[in-house]
């Protein structure tokens, strides 16, 4: 019946402390990633409003996130401790049942054993004896179990105490790391609405340059078509001005030609 601390759930993955202890440890890499990108933008973004003004280091706020881990470890262990003692003090209970009731059933042995006795019953005498042997054999035992029990439970109970008495040098710092730790997640929120914001104005920004590149591809298109219609226009009046110098040399020559056919024919005229 007599159980150990291996009978006990301890406080390990799966437990609300693994899960704060995952969470707190993301949060530090959280941290370590926004001081190097303060350090690299030499920007005030970890001014976490020390009591001295000057900003928190890294050191100052890893330790809350420890204070905060180690509080909630320290009361898993708690808990963990105190199901230790109230099992302990079940168990003697049970324990210190059993031995009275043995005595009761002894003492019931005895008188009966003094019974046979007076009226000179051997074998009666002999089976309550053996009766007897064996009863106080299992009240030994049974003793015995309580002495350990009762060893064992104020080992627990030393260990109960040590452990309230940490957690009571924590309970005192648990305001101070409360208040850091909204204060962290305050500058948490802060941050991730900055950084939001950034990736908005470079989004806009990017689209606004695009618009900017689309505009300018356009204005050179409508520069090119531009050009090209006035370079058509030119080639085309300049078409016409030789059209019209071709015709008039033709005229001009044909009119040469039929000046010279005539003064021919006048020519052969007068010879004649």
């Amino acid at each position: 019946r007599y159980s150990t601390d291996d009978d006990t759930q301890e406080c390990g993955p799966g437990q609300e402390t693994f899960k704060d202890e995952e969470a707190a440890n993301s949060d530090l890499e959280w941290l370590e990633e926004l001081y190097e990108e303060d350090n690299d933008d030499g920007g005030g973004d970890l001014a976490l409003g020390a009591d001295d003004g000057n900003k928190r280091s890294y050191a100052e706020t890893a330790r809350m996130f420890k204070l905060r881990r180690n509080q909630d470890q320290l009361e898993c262990f708690h808990r963990q401790k105190e199901h230790h003692v109230q099992k302990a003090r079940e168990e003697l209970r049970l324990c210190r049942r059993n031995v009275d009731s043995l005595l009761a059933q002894r003492m019931n042995l005895e008188k009966e054993l003094e019974q046979q006795k007076a009226k000179d019953d051997s074998v009666a005498v002999f089976r309550l004896r053996a009766q007897h042997k064996q009863l106080c054999q299992q009240l030994q035992n049974e003793e015995e179990l309580e002495g350990r029990i009762r060893t064992e439970l104020r080992q627990r109970e030393w260990e109960l105490i040590k452990v309230e008495v940490e957690l009571g040098k924590v309970s005192m710092l648990r305001q101070e790391v409360q208040e850091e730790e909204e204060l962290f997640q305050t500058l948490k929120a802060q941050k991730a609405a900055t950084r939001l914001q950034q990736e908005r104005k470079v989004g806009q920004n990017l689209q606004h340059e695009l618009k900017l590149l689309r505009d300018k591809q356009e204005a050179s298109l409508r520069k090119e078509e531009m050009e090209y219609q006035k370079k058509l226009e030119e080639g085309k009046k300049y078409q016409r001005i030789a059209v019209k110098y071709l015709n008039e040399s033709l005229k001009k020559k044909r009119a040469q030609q039929q000046a010279a056919e005539k003064e021919q024919q006048s020519q052969e005229l007068i010879e004649k």
